[in-house]
């Protein structure tokens, strides 16, 4: 860098001839003054200038200290990553020897984001996406700088570099649905849980739920909360009837007359369900289902029944939703209904799991559904083939200790919380977090006190405010001194 640009650069932070406006700068690194901002687009040009001759390298340093110091500046950050795309001729990878180089600031910054020293966070998460701009550890932790900083736009630009190259990361996937919801982008949230969706070839119960919970908000939000049962397609088809006159229909009638003419062909009755959940009218498609397993007689139609079901659980969700909506969560209609949604999920994972046995995900939830329900003997024999599928062991270690836990195996269960530990990835920090607590507050009532401290600590470590963290560690030091004294 040119000694003409350092000096520029470093005016940002230290300009004797500014107003006393920005002494505010001295207290919160990212405060604004005009003066700065001056500055700013000042060293901003300079950047764009050296990416448009193709120095890219050289433009990296200056966007960098562009967006360390607004780090909410969408225009910045777009640059920045743009020109890491052309860096590395948009190649999904970044540098050849990125491993060997990309660990150092990574862990930099995310240690600096874990003592709340932003800026520094910033600087080093910037200077690892140097060496891969599209590597998931370093976007994860600089949108979720940005998130608790309360940028709204930035981290979204973050999420989608990351799902650019790691299109079915799932956490990656997850991560950019919610923060599309809050921002009330339900139709590009809808395409998050979809893609989730297709990681999976039998689905995924977890992303149905979602997408079906996503139509509903997107639904009201665009009604102000009024029902639309009135809804409707404006589309309609075109069609031949039996004395050879065009006619145009809709595309409800037109599909009702296609199961008409082929009542025993299952695929019509599917178009029609299709068409209703569209509608967001579970109950028309799932009565449509029904009736298609009555007329075909397919019993053994794995896709049919996939299908029927599928729709109930929707139907009951929507329904779960609109009592929530209306009585809310302790009214006792609310409480019968999620009871029956409990027992029919737990009727349609079992139905799966004996149709698709080397499913290790639909084991997994017909787990869950055992757990919720205070089948611990039934969850385990579930959870443990499950966590032979690499993307699902962490979760299901955890789920497995706190199975172990509740029948009073004690020491499996701090064995399922330490592999849950070693394999839930840093990027699924609420797992994370969930395994230390569980195996902290475990071994503090062992009074396991070294085991208690090591893992309290590291929890206290990713999240002081995490439940109660601090006053288990209080109630550490207490039990220790106890002993001593």
């Amino acid at each position: 860098m040119s000694d003409s640009n350092n000096d520029l650069s470093k005016e940002i932070n230290e300009d004797p001839g500014a107003n006393p406006q920005d002494d505010k700068v001295k207290e919160n690194p990212f405060a604004m003054t005009d003066a700065k901002r001056r500055r700013l687009e000042q060293l901003f040009d300079h950047a764009t200038i050296q990416y448009n001759q193709k120095n890219y390298d050289y433009a990296s340093d200056l966007y960098i200290q562009c967006i360390a110091s607004d780090p909410g500046n969408m225009t910045y950050v777009q640059a920045y990553l743009e020109n890491l795309r052309k860096k590395y001729n948009n190649n999904r990878k970044g540098d050849p020897m990125g491993f060997f180089k990309i660990g150092t600031p990574r862990k930099a910054a995310k240690k600096a984001l874990g003592a709340k020293e932003y800026q520094k966070a910033f600087e080093n998460g910037l200077q690892a996406l140097r060496v891969n701009p599209w590597d998931v550890q370093t976007l994860t932790i600089l949108w979720e700088t940005c998130i608790e900083l309360g940028f709204t736009e930035t981290p979204l630009a973050y999420m989608k570099i990351a799902l650019e190259g790691n299109p079915k990361d799932i956490g990656v996937n997850k991560s950019l649905a919610n923060v599309l919801k809050s921002l009330h982008r339900f139709n590009e949230a809808i395409s998050c849980w979809r893609r989730i969706e297709q990681c999976f070839p039998n689905g995924n119960e977890e992303a149905a739920r979602n997408i079906t919970e996503l139509i509903v908000a997107k639904n009201r939000y665009e009604t102000g909360g009024r029902n639309n049962e009135d809804k409707r397609t404006a589309a309609t088809v075109e069609t031949t009837s039996s004395s050879g006159e065009k006619v145009q229909m809709s595309q409800e009638d037109f599909l009702k007359n296609k199961i008409k003419e082929r009542p025993k062909e299952a695929a019509r009755y599917i178009a029609l369900a299709d068409y209703y959940i569209a509608l967001e009218q579970f109950d028309k498609a799932e009565a449509t289902l029904t009736d298609a397993v009555k007329q075909t007689g397919e019993t053994e139609n794995r896709d049919l029944l996939d299908k029927l079901e599928d729709s109930a659980l929707r139907n009951l969700r929507q329904k779960l939703v609109d009592i929530e909506r209306t009585k809310g969560k302790n009214s006792e209609e609310w409480k019968k209904m999620r009871m029956d949604l409990n027992t029919r999920e737990l009727d349609v994972w079992k139905g799966r799991c004996e149709r698709y046995p080397n499913n290790l995900a639909f084991k997994y939830e017909l787990g869950l559904r055992y757990k919720i329900n205070g089948d611990y003997n039934n969850a385990i024999m579930q959870f443990q083939p499950a966590q032979n599928e690499p993307r699902r062991k962490g979760v299901c270690c955890l789920q497995l200790g706190m199975c172990f836990q509740a029948i009073k195996q004690y020491q499996m269960a701090i064995a399922s919380y330490d592999q849950a530990i070693e394999n839930i990835p840093d990027r699924d920090a609420e797992n994370k977090k969930r395994a230390y607590y569980e195996a902290g507050r475990l071994t503090l009532g062992l009074k396991q006190l070294e085991l208690a401290e090591k893992y309290l600590k590291l929890l206290a470590g990713m999240d002081f405010n995490y439940k109660d963290v601090a006053s288990l560690l209080d109630k550490l030091e207490e039990l220790r001194n106890n002993m001593d004294s």
